[in-house]
């Protein structure tokens, strides 16, 4: 079947193309060409339509999540603890920044959900457009396999508290602790799964990220910094912290 259509779609080797299909492949060249012209003026507007169609049988069209992308990059941080003096330990997902250590990664061709939802959620404002957020704090409470599955690592999977690795941003006076995956792993590089501790407190935490350009950069074990970052502040809650109790109070309403 698939050497059939081949055939049908691809002339053979050394064989010349049908003129039938020339004026087709033209015609329709043309065509697409003369309905792009109205979504390529959008796309040079200063207000762009997203989303939209130019022609009436929706041929040619513009599609988008955002117009426009903002040079600032804040993240959440998400933090628990066993005891409201800490320490606090950061969840790593798996590409999002998040450990200043870890470079960029490549990511194709799909997104990984969660670590974009978290980005949408910072963008979007406060935790009330983003009430899904209740329930994860509340799965990373119970520690919950499937949550902890969409991470890249359980900061409460080391039996070693002496692997704890805390990287200061060169240019911020905030506490700027990140935790590579790498510090919570075995010899052969592969994440501890079994929790020493169980957290009772949690937190989210608002950074700015931005690219450390200081090629020179290490942290405490000679790995290059790729992120700088600084604390802007609280993001849920606005005060205090939440246990598991909480949470369920909240999400029931």
């Amino acid at each position: 079947a698939t050497a059939a259509y081949s055939q049908a779609v691809s002339p053979a080797v050394g064989q010349a193309v049908p003129v039938a299909r020339k004026i087709i492949s033209v015609v329709f060249t043309a065509l697409i060409a003369k309905l792009s012209m109205p979504v390529v003026r959008n796309l040079l507007a200063r207000r762009q339509i997203m989303n939209g169609s130019f022609d009436r049988y929706r041929l040619v069209n513009t599609y988008g999540a955002f117009g426009t992308v903002s040079d600032v990059r804040e993240e959440l941080i998400i933090e628990s603890a066993t005891n409201l003096a800490g320490p606090w330990k950061e969840y790593t997902f798996k590409v999002k920044p998040g450990p200043l250590t870890r470079r960029p990664p490549w990511i194709s061709p799909y997104h990984f959900r969660l670590d974009w939802l978290m980005w949408i959620a910072c963008v979007c404002g406060g935790i009330e457009r983003s009430p899904w957020l209740l329930n994860l704090l509340k799965k990373l409470l119970e520690q919950d396999e499937g949550v902890m599955g969409l991470l890249e690592s359980d900061p409460w999977a080391s039996n070693d508290e002496t692997t704890e690795l805390k990287v200061q941003s060169a240019n911020s006076e905030e506490d700027s602790t990140s935790r590579d995956p790498r510090d919570f792993a075995d010899n052969d590089g592969t994440v501890k799964s079994t929790p020493s501790k169980v957290p009772k407190y949690i937190r989210i935490e608002r950074y700015r990220y931005q690219f450390n350009f200081d090629k020179t950069a290490v942290d405490g074990n000679d790995r290059a910094l790729y992120w700088k970052r600084e604390r802007v502040g609280r993001y849920f809650p606005r005060q205090g912290v939440v246990t598991k109790d909480i949470l369920n109070d909240i999400i029931a309403g």
